[in-house]
């Protein structure tokens, strides 16, 4: 039993010691006023490591005043839509066996419904992508003068429903992990 209980702590201090976050893409505002974009970025409690063109830089994150971050999900929108479409060509093609319709309404042969199907895919691969690009803003992941309150947000909103209803209120606190 005390071996076991060694065992686990051992391993759970080993994963404390492990604090690194990676990112996709991030942004890095120095010190000294330069800014350097990159991306394949590891932080860890000392130090910041990217790549920037074809060279990787480590800055101490005392050099560090402010790293933001992207967090990647053109990929993850690009795999879904077109995942879906895949999905949905699929399920029709084998409901009516292979063949499809074209836009006078004839059966196609199984090569051009199988082409279209590829065809559908990519773009909607295409859009995914595009529209994770679009939705993917960045955060601040790092701060120099980060505190543990400035992640708390609060926000009070008011609504009135017409000119003699009551106004109604929505408070809403919410913390940043």
């Amino acid at each position: 039993m005390k071996r076991v209980l060694f065992i686990l702590l051992a391993v759970l201090s080993c994963v404390s010691v492990i604090n690194a976050q990676s990112y996709n893409k991030v942004k890095v505002s120095l010190r000294n006023g330069l800014i350097e974009k990159g991306s394949k970025a590891v932080i860890s409690d000392e130090s910041v490591t990217f790549k920037s063109g074809n060279e990787m830089k480590t800055y101490q994150l005392s050099e560090v005043s402010l790293i933001e971050a992207k967090k990647g999900s053109a990929g993850k929108w690009a795999m879904g839509c077109g995942g879906g479409c895949l999905a949905v060509n699929l399920i029709y093609g084998i409901s009516n066996g292979m063949k499809g319709v074209d836009i006078y309404g004839a059966e196609t042969s199984t090569a051009s419904y199988l082409m279209g199907t590829i065809v559908e895919t990519v773009v909607g691969a295409g859009i995914g992508y595009l529209i994770g690009s679009l939705t993917d803003h960045n955060e601040i992941v790092y701060n120099k003068n980060m505190s543990l309150l400035n992640n708390f947000k609060f926000n009070v909103t008011t609504d009135q429903l017409s000119k003699q209803g009551p106004k109604i209120s929505n408070l809403t606190l919410s913390y940043r992990f």
